[in-house]
């Protein structure tokens, strides 16, 4: 289906580096009645909880849950910070 097609172009463009292809597709994406019902929910919930959007992408810019993190921001005023290892530091791995 469409959709289905259009994640896989989202997910070729983030591996590749093209950010802004990635960012576009998924921004259409979150635009879409369901997903915006989905962010309220999660909009509510950070009134109350301290919600944790994980992902295994090393790189936030290529990481779907960073719009998501993003938008959740702009809707409730709370920071997002990312939690990253530094690239070689393999030591804190086990810490995840």
């Amino acid at each position: 289906d469409a959709r289905a097609a259009a994640e896989g172009i989202a997910i070729d463009a983030a591996r590749a580096g093209d950010t802004a292809t990635f960012h576009a597709i998924f921004d259409a994406q979150l635009a879409t009645e369901a997903a915006q019902s989905q962010l309220g929910e999660v909009a509510a919930l950070v009134a109350t909880e301290r919600p944790c959007l994980m992902c295994y992408e090393r790189d936030p810019d290529r990481c779907h849950r960073s719009i998501v993190a993003a938008r959740l921001a702009e809707t409730t005023g709370l920071a997002v910070r990312h939690l990253v290892i530094p690239r070689g530091d393999d030591s804190q791995l086990a810490l995840l």
